[in-house]
């Protein structure tokens, strides 16, 4: 393949890949039983929600994906990676603990 390009293929697959993803299934039901009215138009509703999505969603990935990105040059492979693993691990039960204590 040509590698100009590569990444424009990536970000096809990357929009494709939407279609199948039951995290974005899921959020666009959630978003729609939480916000379109029933005694109105459900199109220019929808409309209005995708535009948002549209425009809040690129502003918002952007920083995690330069963070995944640095995160990938720090702790890549050997004690780094291990290390990013264990404090993740760490980060994951702290996160756990307050609903263990307060269920």
């Amino acid at each position: 393949m040509d590698a100009p390009l590569l990444p424009l293929v990536v970000f096809a697959f990357a929009a494709l890949f939407q279609w199948i993803n039951p995290k974005a299934w899921l959020l666009a039901l959630s978003i729609a039983a939480a916000w379109v009215r029933p005694d109105a138009p459900a199109m220019p509703q929808l409309l209005v929600i995708g535009a948002v999505f549209f425009l809040v969603t690129p502003p918002s990935c952007i920083p995690w994906a330069l963070l995944g990105q640095g995160s990938a040059r720090l702790a890549g492979h050997g004690r780094g990676l291990r290390a990013f693993n264990i404090a993740m691990a760490l980060l994951l039960v702290a996160s756990v603990v307050p609903m263990v204590l307060e269920g």
